[in-house]
């Protein structure tokens, strides 16, 4: 039988988990070996995150290679490695099917040969998405509760507002406080807005009395104005 190992790592997994291309690589060898696989190569996708496989050179390789008939078995060491969602498990899991392709994940000791293998295939690619999503929905709760508390979650310091440091325990918190300076400047963009002026025209009025932008630039483009508008008209 005719296999192809897959592996595939992102910084976030190589500084975390540990699971690193090369102990992957052996823990598909090994699986080969043992259960009679002709094992022929192992593709590998470095420092990617888990996109859509068509995303993925390796991956996209190898569903062109399912797709073609070259191989008759695949192996991979977890099924986070080779899918993101349940969609895309089924749809490989169908086509693998369809040209009679076994699909072989060693943390799982899932064998898609039989039907059994398949159900379970279904199963934990489900279970996995709704792991994601879940850790997706919990970070978001804590981003929300740092901003109710007037902490700042990350990216620039907006146009209006200075950063500092306060201690909070045994950690430093990075907070927001309001620029007398700009939050002027700030209502006079609401006020021009209000009497009917463009984000353009705002733009040259602001360029016109010298005024830099957050970042110390001489141009103000019509999209920072526009942020910064829908971010004070929303309040």
């Amino acid at each position: 039988m005719v296999a192809i190992g897959y592996t595939r790592v992102s910084t976030l997994d190589q500084a975390q988990e540990g699971i690193s291309l090369s102990a992957q690589k052996a823990k598909v060898e090994a699986y080969a070996a043992l259960h009679g696989l002709e094992l022929h190569d192992v593709l590998s996708d470095e420092g990617l995150s888990g996109k859509a496989l068509k995303l993925r050179p390796a991956a996209s390789l190898l569903v062109q290679m399912v797709k073609k008939g070259t191989v008759t078995s695949i192996v991979i060491f977890k099924l986070d490695r080779l899918f993101r969602n349940t969609r895309e498990a089924l749809e490989f899991a169908d086509l693998c099917r369809k040209k009679k392709v076994a699909l072989h994940s060693i943390t799982e000791k899932l064998d898609t040969d039989s039907a059994m293998g398949t159900f379970f295939l279904t199963m934990l690619a489900a279970l996995g998405q709704l792991e994601r999503q879940q850790t997706g929905e919990r970070t978001k709760m804590a981003l929300s509760h740092k901003k109710l508390q007037g902490e700042k979650t990350g990216g620039r310091v907006p146009f209006g507002f200075d950063a500092y440091v306060e201690r909070d325990g045994a950690r430093n918190v990075c907070k927001l406080t309001e620029n007398p300076t700009e939050q002027a400047i700030i209502q006079d963009m609401l006020g021009w807005r209000s009497q009917g002026k463009s984000l353009r025209c705002i733009a040259h009025l602001l360029m016109r009395r010298e005024i830099k932008t957050k970042e110390g630039k001489e141009i103000w483009r019509v999209g920072v104005i526009s942020r910064i508008l829908n971010r004070f008209e929303a309040v």
